[in-house]
């Protein structure tokens, strides 16, 4: 079974026509068609000029000068100043378009994950990450929150707790929770 959507983003002067498609595919075993549960997922990018497809990738990414591609920018006739949107070959200057084709992407696939009936990767990833959360919470809680030490300080008592115990050599250290992934966990899942 394959479902397929499409949605049109600015892509400077020309258009992004941006195609996600879903896929399980169907094996034949002895004549019985099985149904793989795995989903495949495509994504098709084409920038369009006056009707014409003139650039095809299947990725979008912003281009700026961290030191690595400050030549390759100045030789383009690019400001290596500034951030660009691009794909493939097709470039155009900002972010905004990349965030919006990102965006039309995000929005596709859940909508066709609702039509397969399955969790795309970024609702796994996000289930994954609450979970840790909790975890941490209540880690927290177990410690008590009041004795939660900075990030910079959890590094200096794990230093002195290895040094006293595992006599400075690799062994074992009690996980404990920091004051920032404590508030970061709180973040997560809504506590604040």
């Amino acid at each position: 079974m394959e479902k397929q959507m499409s949605k049109e983003v600015k892509f400077g002067k020309n258009i992004a026509r941006v195609t996600v498609i879903l896929e399980n595919r169907i094996a034949d075993l002895d004549g019985h068609l099985i149904e793989s549960k795995d989903i495949i997922k495509t994504v098709k990018i084409e920038i369009v000029r006056d009707g014409e497809v003139v650039e095809s990738n299947h990725h979008v990414g912003i281009k700026e000068d961290a030191g690595i591609y400050g030549k390759e920018m100045k030789a383009a006739g690019l400001d290596p100043n500034k951030k660009y949107s691009q794909v493939g070959r097709a470039i155009t200057e900002g972010t905004e378009a990349c965030e919006n084709i990102r965006k039309a992407i995000k929005e596709m696939e859940e909508e066709l994950a609702i039509a397969f009936e399955v969790k795309i990767e970024s609702q796994k990833t996000e289930e994954k990450e609450i979970e840790i959360a909790k975890e941490t919470v209540v880690a927290a809680e177990k410690e008590g929150i009041e004795n939660l030490l900075s990030s910079s300080d959890l590094e200096v008592w794990r230093e002195k707790y290895n040094d006293i115990n595992n006599e400075g050599e690799e062994g074992y250290i009690p996980r404990r929770v920091s004051k920032e992934a404590f508030n970061n966990a709180v973040k997560k899942i809504g506590l604040n």
